[in-house]
């Protein structure tokens, strides 16, 4: 019976496992870490995700946004004086954007000017004018062209539909070559039969 469940089931479970390799870098999500170091001490350290196809110039380009979230294991940045919603690090400063222990892009520069949009977060960020500077530092140029977020939901689904109804069906033809083979394995001639052999 099991031998039969097998044979009949293989052509499903080998497609089923091919359209699932093909489609993971279509939904594969990249985790970036951004490492701001003041002296050469880690005075901060936040998050951004991406789908893993952006070039440096344009992940660089993510610090003028709030990061997804921030080490809470890291000692708070002190804001500014006047401004809770501002710091300034003095000094030597470097930023360190990396994924996994690859880095992609970093840079020094004399001083930085951090960003927050509320003033018990911990999500520094950069404004244009810094991130540009920054930038620069690190001998990126202009991001490269890439889709914009309508152009890659359409991309997504244009994409996506078409996988997810074929891995609906071969699913659904895995179960029925199951179904099929666990009857033709428990039918009354194949039982006979099999006794008849034994």
């Amino acid at each position: 019976m099991h031998h039969s469940i097998i044979t009949y089931a293989r052509p499903a479970l080998v497609f089923s496992a091919a359209l699932i390799l093909f489609s993971q870098p279509l939904l594969a999500a990249r985790l970036l870490n951004v490492t701001f170091l003041q002296d050469g001490r880690v005075v901060a350290r936040t998050y951004y995700s991406d789908n893993g196809r952006a070039d440096a110039a344009t992940v660089w380009r993510y610090l003028e946004r709030p990061p997804i979230m921030a080490d809470t294991d890291v000692a708070a940045i002190p804001s500014s004086p006047d401004d809770p919603l501002r710091a300034t690090l003095s000094g030597d400063v470097r930023i360190r954007f990396q994924h996994t222990d690859r880095v992609l892009a970093e840079a020094q520069v004399h001083s930085l000017t951090l960003r927050r949009d509320d003033a018990t977060s911990q999500n520094w960020y950069l404004s244009p004018a810094e991130v540009e500077r920054t930038a620069a530092a690190a001998g990126l140029g202009a991001p490269a062209a890439t889709p914009s977020g309508i152009a890659w939901s359409v991309t997504a689904l244009v994409w996506g539909l078409p996988l997810a109804v074929l891995l609906a069906i071969l699913l659904a033809g895995l179960g029925l070559a199951i179904m099929l083979g666990a009857r033709r394995a428990t039918s009354p001639s194949r039982v006979q039969s099999e006794m008849r052999d034994a």
